[in-house]
């Protein structure tokens, strides 16, 4: 997995080099992790739906012209809900941003991951049941979720709650 974050920030002539390099490269970059800066809020009172949806744009053009299949969202900090603030109001962002990102994805053949995170690196959607919910809402064909197995672990959760994320599960990482 390459980082997200990393490509989108490069200047046009150094991402050039490196789209160059993965295309002679033997190996393909199909999958790409750190959606975005954690300064680029998704949810809270300072969140910037537009500022998101250009970045979106940017890098998930970025990642499919790199030949991505999959952009895994995780962005534990940039999802946070500040102390405070509507747990209902920043579920309906996150729902927003994921939605938005999995139909950008959608127009470059591919594919969102929601990824769940532990309660240390966030508060907003921390099992893969909770994943499995909001890609429901959702309802994005370009929208599923992701297992991470160190996060599973962390929040205690069972296999079966993988499995019956049955065809909404797209991506899995191994820790």
């Amino acid at each position: 997995e390459l980082n997200l974050t990393k490509i989108t920030a490069m200047e046009e002539a150094e991402f050039a080099a490196l789209e160059e390099t993965i295309q002679r490269a033997p190996i393909k970059a199909e999958a790409f992790n750190g959606f975005c800066p954690s300064s680029l809020l998704i949810v809270g009172e300072n969140a910037d739906p537009e500022a998101f949806s250009a970045y979106a744009e940017k890098a998930l053009s970025r990642a499919a012209r790199l030949g991505g299949k999959i952009a895994v969202l995780g962005a534990g900090k940039s999802r946070c809900v500040p102390e405070g603030f509507s747990p209902e109001t920043a579920c309906r962002q996150l729902r927003e941003a994921f939605d938005l990102c999995a139909t950008v994805a959608g127009r470059y053949g591919m594919t969102v991951a929601l990824e769940p995170l532990n309660s240390r690196e966030t508060n907003l959607v921390n099992t893969v049941s909770d994943a499995l919910t909001i890609c429901k809402q959702v309802n994005n064909p370009h929208g599923k979720c992701l297992a991470d197995f160190f996060h599973v672990y962390q929040s205690g959760e069972s296999l079966d709650d993988i499995r019956s994320a049955g065809h909404w599960l797209v991506h899995t990482h191994i820790a």
